[in-house]
């Protein structure tokens, strides 16, 4: 990743603040507005935002923006997970959450999941619990990760022999879920646990 201007950096704690009180993003005139700048200075900040991978943005939609990189130690929580069975995959940001840096991989994004179901309570996984996901793409033979299959996600032990892959809870009664490798994505691993007591 590129490293941010203070002005970038500015704007996008600006779009970062803004979308926790308001719940949705800022405009283009709004974010002028703030920075005493023309539309087109803040859409010019957009765009190179846009290029270094901190937001991304649908052109031709008003507010159609997303932070994809922090530069706080703020993670987003996009929504729940099944610890149990796969449930179908749909990402909406819930909020943002503070999380200890030293729980964080450096060039990686993160997001948070809360957990929903109880098939992972022999790992210490909870209903009710925040998962900390680290985004990637692979796994190694024993990661708990965030799993999609045909389009439905599941949280689950991953084991991989072969062209076969295994999504095993962590609860004694439950049974295993085999698919064939090209079936399975991965969406990240499970790199830290979140309870409120």
């Amino acid at each position: 990743m590129k490293e941010l201007t203070q002005r970038q950096k500015n704007v996008l704690l600006f779009i970062e603040e803004f979308i926790e009180k308001n719940g949705f993003p800022p405009s283009v005139r709004e974010i002028a507005r703030r920075f005493r700048i023309t539309p087109r200075g803040a859409l010019l900040h957009l765009i190179a935002l846009e290029k270094k991978g901190y937001i991304e943005r649908k052109n031709g939609r008003p507010r159609a923006l997303k932070i994809t990189r922090s530069i706080r130690n703020k993670v987003p929580l996009i929504g729940e997970i099944r610890a149990g069975e796969k449930r179908e995959a749909v990402e909406y940001l819930e909020d943002f959450m503070e999380v200890p840096k030293s729980f964080l991989s450096n060039g990686y994004d993160h997001f948070l999941l809360r957990v929903k179901g109880d098939s992972m309570i022999e790992e210490h996984i909870c209903e009710g619990d925040l998962v900390l996901v680290r985004r990637q793409e692979w796994a190694q033979n024993g990661d708990i990760v965030v799993a999609m299959v045909d389009g439905e996600v599941t949280l689950k032990k991953f084991f991989q022999r072969g062209n076969t892959v295994e999504l095993r809870p962590a609860n004694r009664e439950m049974s295993s879920m085999y698919f064939k490798a090209e079936s399975v994505k991965i969406l990240g691993k499970v790199v830290g646990v979140f309870r409120k007591l």
